[in-house]
């Protein structure tokens, strides 16, 4: 049999038969060409008709394999391959790390999740619980003994950072493989406000979660006057904060601006071309200034082609309305800090002073964060009730907040601060399209060509970028 690949003539005055490799079905497909008429015994041919039959590639006269359902496939076809067990693994990495993410989060903010189920379903057996760190511990090391030495050192990286890879990694994949542009630039200014604002909001989490485990975990009347006070500050600098950014231009835009002036400054002061070789053609430079001409010429285009790109996203982002549902997302998240904050504050009030609120069963956090949402909703609870001056106190301040956040902060971020982001959006555009117009009169300055001649000789020099110049200009 000889070889070919897809498109290959038959030699003249010859039939040839082709035959598909099935298990080529990506990239370049393997043929097998054969001659049944000339030079060629009976027996061959029967051979070479039986070996069709088959649809299964391999040396003539090997034992036929017989087909499944008649597609022709063989059973090693059907077989599972390593690649299905690798997807199973990390469905199941990702399976173990959300549960044991949201154990922990429900155990340390809402309530003893292991403790009650055990009492509620194995109540003969919650005296185990007193051990399962030690069960924890023989568990793991029963793992790292079966399995290879740093798989289990893996698991565990995996598991303790997967927030972080989660939201650095498996989301921005996710979005960029589904090509859904204007949730990408929606998650992209969230991470830019998030990173403009990392000062303050890593000194102001850090500082809340010391004082709601001190709230909630501790007795210590010395410790839990300090965490409640440092709540009630806490949140008001939030809300301090956040009317703040209402009048306040979008550090989200001037990060846009920041990084394509700094790009584009620096492409321009580092990488521009001698005047003795301004005039030279690429074949005239010598060898090791060709693949410096070409390299630098990549990164101008593919510069150019980012910034028309981008703008054209963001404006397609501008028109989707999706700001709207950051707006709402972040009143959202205010209010769940609120009720988390009052939830823990109340929660320390009563263990300094039990009378300070009748409660019905088990005064649990989960029993106070109840009554904390239901207080910032104007509502109530029969479980939980104020009773003294400073606990109904509290439950005015919280109405108080309830109140500035839906009549203020609300029509506030809505029309206010709509106005002013499609203002800053225009203007952002508009700074980066002129970025990409000045790369492209750079271009044109210091190589003699416009970005679709640039191109095109990239494109003959075989440039290494030249395919994702392409692609970005496609999208």
């Amino acid at each position: 049999m000889i070889g070919g690949k897809l498109g290959s003539r038959p030699r003249p005055q010859q039939q040839f038969i082709l035959l598909c490799h099935p298990e080529r079905s990506r990239g370049t497909r393997l043929f097998f060409l054969a001659s049944p008429c000339e030079g060629t015994s009976k027996l061959a041919r029967d051979q070479l008709k039986e070996h069709m039959s088959t649809n299964v590639p391999g040396p003539i006269g090997s034992p036929p394999q017989p087909t499944i359902g008649g597609l022709g496939a063989s059973p090693a076809a059907v077989a599972p391959t390593p690649t299905a067990a690798k997807r199973f693994a990390g469905i199941m990495g990702h399976a173990l790390a959300i549960t044991l993410w949201t154990y922990a989060f429900v155990k340390l903010l809402a309530f003893d999740i292991d403790q009650f189920v055990a009492d509620r379903f194995f109540p003969n057996y919650a005296w185990l619980l007193d051990y399962k760190f030690l069960f924890v511990i023989g568990a793991i090391a029963a793992i790292w003994l079966l399995t290879k030495p740093n798989t289990i050192l893996l698991w565990l990286a995996f598991i303790v950072l997967y927030p972080v890879l989660l939201a650095l990694w498996y989301l921005p994949k996710f979005l960029l493989k589904r090509r859904s542009w204007i949730l990408t630039f929606a998650t992209i200014n969230a991470v830019l406000s998030f990173s403009t604002s990392l000062r303050f909001n890593f000194i102001t989490f850090s500082v809340f979660l010391i004082s709601f485990v001190v709230a909630v975990k501790s007795s210590d009347v010395q410790l839990l006057w300090p965490a409640m006070t440092l709540m009630f500050l806490i949140l008001g600098l939030l809300y301090i904060h956040r009317f703040s950014m209402i009048f306040r231009p979008s550090s989200v835009f001037l990060s846009y601006r920041t990084i394509f002036a700094g790009v584009n400054t620096f492409f321009k002061k580092n990488f521009v071309r001698n005047e003795d070789t301004k005039q030279l053609s690429y074949e005239q430079l010598p060898v090791p200034q060709q693949q410096v001409w070409l390299t630098n010429l990549q990164m101008f285009v593919l510069f150019n082609r980012a910034c028309l790109f981008t703008s054209k996203k963001l404006r397609d982002f501008q028109s989707s309305q999706l700001n709207l549902i950051s707006y709402v997302l972040s009143l959202l998240m205010i209010l769940i800090l609120t009720a988390i904050g009052f939830a823990a504050i109340n929660c320390a009030l009563y263990k300094i002073d039990p009378k300070s609120f009748s409660v019905i069963g088990r005064p649990t956090f989960f029993i106070f964060f109840y009554y904390s949402f239901k207080t910032f909703l104007f509502g109530g609870i029969r479980e939980v009730t104020a009773l003294t001056p400073i606990s109904e106190s509290i439950a005015m301040v919280e109405y108080f907040l309830a109140i500035l956040l839906t009549l203020i902060l609300v029509s506030l971020f809505i029309f206010v601060r709509g106005d002013r982001f499609t203002s800053e959006l225009n203007g952002v555009i508009e700074n980066i399209e002129r970025e990409g117009a000045g790369m492209e009169d750079f271009i044109q300055n210091e190589y003699l060509l416009n970005v679709d001649g640039a191109i095109a000789r990239l494109r003959e020099l075989n440039a290494g970028l030249v395919d994702l110049v392409y692609q970005i200009s496609s999208w």
